[in-house]
């Protein structure tokens, strides 16, 4: 399987498993995620806390690390 088509599934697991939790809210609360459920993936993802003007990573997942040489969250 090509990069592409692996980084496609893991969006659309993502995305259903999101969209559940959400249910009818526009997103899901951080305390919903149960990370058992996204063990295959979780590697690959990552959680955004989101103020008025300013973003903070709370969790990057040791995938995107790798891929980008650097710890954001804090």
């Amino acid at each position: 399987m090509n990069e592409s088509a692996k980084h496609h599934r893991i969006n659309e697991q993502l995305f259903e498993y999101w969209d559940t939790l959400r249910a009818g809210r526009a997103m899901p609360l951080e305390s919903d995620i149960n990370i058992d459920k996204l063990r295959e993936i979780w590697g690959h993802c990552f959680l955004v806390n989101v103020h008025i003007d300013k973003f903070a990573y709370s969790y990057l997942g040791p995938d995107l690390i790798d891929a980008y040489g650097d710890d954001f969250t804090g």
